[in-house]
């Protein structure tokens, strides 16, 4: 999976959900995404930093950095992301395992639910 641009990947899935909703939130990109007017939410929306490039794969910060950084959990932007994004990652995860570029019964570093 790859960015808008298709010149980055990403080093997990969580990396590529909250990257595509950046993408989403973004008014130049063309989706129209509506969001409760909800001062916490935004602040976890826009709370979440990119953590660095790893061998050209964009790697978002974990959610324990963003906990330690922000004093709470990010629970309510994680359900934002997962459920805006979270299908287009299924889809993109069954092609991956299907064309056989991706294995989905072992991901390193990533566990069902650790976001």
């Amino acid at each position: 999976m790859r960015e808008r641009l298709g010149e980055l990947g990403f080093t997990n899935w969580r990396s590529a959900g909250w990257w595509l909703l950046k993408e989403m939130l973004d008014p130049e990109n063309g989706f129209e995404v509506c969001l409760p007017d909800d001062d916490d939410l935004i602040g976890d929306l826009s709370s979440v930093r990119v953590g660095g490039k790893i061998g050209g794969k964009i790697r978002i910060e974990e959610k324990a950095e963003i906990k330690k950084r922000i004093g709470r959990s990010t629970d309510p932007g994680d359900a934002v992301m997962m459920g805006l994004v979270g299908p287009a990652l299924i889809e993109e995860a069954i092609r991956m395992s299907l064309d056989g570029t991706l294995d989905v019964r072992y991901m390193p570093g990533e566990t069902i639910g650790n976001y």
